[in-house]
């Protein structure tokens, strides 16, 4: 059943080097191992459909450890290739797009262009995302090093899984977009700052209810950050609209900064501004 649903995701010659494989295991043989060549092969046609235009398979043989196996890393180097992808996988919490770009005749050989304003970022560092560390669950030694490390950088401003990065034995941030800007400095100001807007928004939902109700008819906001707060009084999708309708209007819409020291709400005007009580302050009330 396993096999059946990997048929339609796995490049044939893949497919059939595990399908072997695992023939051989069912008929009680020792020795039912992947067919490495065939498995290379199929590396590459799945780079391949991922966009890769150039790539080459290097094969490391070692021991099986206490096993006695004998165990083969295949590892695929892209030298060159073009795909569009988005921020966050399959899209998740936002639409932002990129194009990815590899060429190792390049410097630095890997490097994302944005769709929205052409900004391009470059990667320069090689290494581990914490994400990825964290899914090869690494030992409580390794989680107290970590931890000890975060706590000594800096406030970044998006300090996420996928934004620190291992070089080493080094944590690091890494999102270019905010890396000049640390926010230490003003941690004392956060808790009266956030009551500050907390209230502020109360108020326009009691007094404003068709701005900033639970569904304004004319929203302050259009769209805003995925940041609590900053985007309240947000409009809603109405009832009955289809998703591909509802993004086809958003996508008509203005669109902000991608950077959240810059501003990035949208207000009813179609203007750019930092806050929501920014667009209240915009608004024709009379």
């Amino acid at each position: 059943d396993d096999l059946a649903r990997l048929r339609g995701s796995v490049p044939d010659e893949l497919h059939a080097a595990i399908a072997r494989a695992a023939q051989g295991k069912k008929g009680g043989s020792e020795t039912s191992e992947v067919d490495v060549d065939e498995a290379a092969r199929g590396l590459q046609a799945l780079t391949r459909r991922a966009g890769a235009r150039c790539t080459r398979v290097v094969r490391h043989d070692g021991g099986g450890g206490g096993s006695g196996a004998r165990r083969t890393l295949l590892a695929v180097h892209v030298c060159q290739g073009v795909r569009p992808v988005m921020h966050h996988y399959k899209g998740k919490g936002h639409k932002r797009r990129y194009v990815l770009f590899v060429d190792t005749a390049d410097f630095p050989p890997v490097h994302l262009q944005r769709d929205s304003d052409g900004g391009r970022i470059d990667f320069t560092r090689t290494g581990l995302t914490l994400k990825l560390l964290l899914a090869l669950r690494p030992h409580a030694a390794r989680k107290e090093s970590l931890v000890s490390q975060l706590v000594a950088m800096p406030l970044f401003e998006d300090m996420t899984t996928w934004n620190l990065y291992m070089t080493g034995s080094t944590l690091v941030y890494i999102d270019q977009d905010s890396l000049g800007q640390t926010y230490d400095r003003w941690l004392p100001q956060a808790p009266a700052l956030l009551s500050a807007v907390s209230n502020y928004r109360e108020m326009l939902e009691l007094l404003a209810p068709e701005q900033c109700g639970a569904n304004p008819s004319d929203a302050l906001v259009l769209s805003g950050p995925w940041t609590p707060l900053v985007g309240s009084c947000a409009r809603k999708a109405p009832k009955g609209v289809s998703a591909a309708t509802q993004q086809a209007a958003d996508a008509a819409l203005p669109r902000c900064s991608n950077a959240l020291a810059k501003p990035n709400v949208l207000c009813h005007d179609h203007q750019c501004r930092d806050t929501f009580v920014d667009c209240a302050m915009h608004y024709p009330w009379a």
